[in-house]
């Protein structure tokens, strides 16, 4: 399974992880990834799903998508109905759909930190020169990076906004699964563990725990499970809005006082 990428020939109009005085240096990188995501890529897609790619030094085009880059949905969605652009809402459901594509092709279904997709250029390469991860790609239409899980949230955020502006019950089903999945293969005794391959069965569940847990799964991974199946009422998107550690803010009207 190949990619087309999408504006992929010049830089886009992103913000780079590093520019000084008021320059872009032709070493920075553009990604919605690590050092990028709390900020935006362009995008690799098929008729069904899209994924965000990497733009690395030299505007040189990188297959590479990191799981951070899955609160991209969920941000282009909220933005589509607050800006009433449709067409963004479409580009917003067909990102999504590759995400979760990305958890369907793991032997745990959990996301590995980051997969590599393939154009057919990139793919004949590989074909060549690394065949096993050529096999990957035509097993699963990706091959792992890094295949660590660290029990992110930026997937369940976006099926927490997909869910309350659609009301696609589709979404909390694909929540559901990611918590059964974090119950069986990352809960210990005392706490939810990091894993250290999603994809690796030869693993007891107890050898493939890395015995660490970021606080931003209680922080914001189980808050927005718990918003995904709570009442739309509570912490209404039309009262609310998130910051990036998903703390929710009253919005202020002209009225308020």
């Amino acid at each position: 399974m190949s990619f087309s990428p999408q504006s992929a020939s010049t830089t886009p109009p992103l913000a780079p992880l590093q520019s000084a005085n008021n320059e872009i240096p032709d070493n920075s990188d553009i990604t919605f990834g690590g050092l990028g995501d709390s900020f935006y890529e362009p995008v690799l897609s098929d008729p069904d799903k899209s994924f965000l790619a990497h733009f690395g030094s030299g505007n040189v085009l990188s297959t590479k998508m990191e799981h951070l880059a899955c609160f991209a949905p969920g941000m282009l969605a909220i933005g589509s109905k607050v800006l009433d652009r449709p067409q963004g809402m479409a580009v917003a459901k067909s990102l999504l759909e590759g995400c979760m594509f990305m958890y369907a092709g793991t032997a745990s279904g959990l996301v590995p930190e980051s997969v590599y997709f393939a154009t057919e250029d990139s793919y004949r390469q590989l074909e060549r020169v690394r065949p096993d991860l050529a096999q990957q790609i035509d097993e699963r239409g990706f091959y792992i990076d890094n295949s660590v899980n660290i029990l992110r949230p930026e997937m369940v955020e976006s099926l927490f906004v997909f869910y309350r502006l659609t009301g696609d019950r589709k979404y909390q089903e694909h929540g559901w699964n990611i918590f059964k999945a974090f119950e069986k293969y990352a809960k210990t005794p005392y706490a939810f563990s990091a894993l250290r391959n999603v994809d690796d069965a030869s693993l007891s569940i107890e050898r493939n725990w890395a015995d660490s847990m970021e606080s931003f799964f209680l922080a914001e991974t189980m808050k927005y499970l718990y918003f995904l199946f709570a009442d739309p009422s509570v912490i209404s998107l039309d009262e609310y809005v998130f910051n990036t550690e998903a703390h929710p803010l009253k919005i202020m009207n002209d009225s308020d006082e």
